[in-house]
């Protein structure tokens, strides 16, 4: 929940450097589809509709209008789709320098738990879920940095993030060559030849392990065709 409620004065959610820790934890590793945001501008919306009443579940299972990740109704407009990818230590200390904190204190022993927290995620998550993020060629090199860290990924699904040809090709030269990554979903990310070159990079110098590769609905020519081919 980052909007605040009526009457409250006080600082922003955005603002305010634990909820920002909080915030910046809780998106490293989790589905789309399990990242809400409840005070966006379309979030109220949606939740406008119920006027804050208890509703039998009876009520609610026939306004229910999810019907698959192409369709996903109401539940599509409460999902967190601009959060920022992962962020790094580096990069979180540099994003929480100018937010507040009840004791100024707190900055370093904030910085140092993200820094724990950020370094034992992301080196042993195995599988990223990351479909449908509104994230653009200007994401690309924060998720680059955080992909870098992920030693142990098997799945990585980037499917309609729209991260461009440039972007694809910065994020799949980050991966580390050591990841046992077997399922790489680039689906309708823009990719074009320059992802395809990076990524027969990647295979010649030893991702090998790879078994599953979706590149549907993007703009490859021949000259990237005959890069991943060979």
């Amino acid at each position: 929940m980052t909007r605040l409620l009526d009457g409250y004065d006080v600082p922003e959610y955005a603002a305010r450097g634990w909820p920002f820790f909080e915030t910046a934890a809780s998106h490293y590793i989790k589905h789309p589809h399990l990242c809400l945001n409840l005070g966006s501008p379309d979030a109220v919306k949606a939740l406008a509709e119920f006027e804050g009443r208890l509703r039998p579940p009876e009520e609610l299972q026939s306004r229910g209008d999810y019907e698959s990740s192409f369709a996903p109704g109401r539940l599509g407009k409460l999902m967190d789709k601009a959060r920022p990818p992962p962020l790094v230590p580096s990069e979180f200390a540099e994003r929480v320098a100018p937010l507040k904190l009840t004791n100024g204190k707190d900055k370093d022993v904030l910085i140092e738990l993200q820094a724990k927290v950020a370094t034992t995620v992301l080196s042993n998550v195995e599988e990223l879920q990351y479909a449908q993020m509104a994230w653009g060629e200007a994401e690309a090199p924060l998720l680059a940095k955080a992909l870098a860290c992920c030693v142990r990924l098997r799945t990585l699904s980037l499917w309609q993030t729209k991260l461009g040809d440039a972007g694809v090709a910065a994020v799949v030269s980050a991966l580390p060559r050591s990841a046992p990554l077997a399922s790489l979903d680039l689906v309708a990310t823009g990719s074009g030849d320059l992802a395809a070159k990076a990524l027969a990079s990647a295979l010649s110098e030893g991702m090998a392990v790879l078994t599953s590769l979706d590149l549907d609905d993007n703009e490859l020519g021949p000259e990237g065709g005959k890069a991943i081919a060979e």
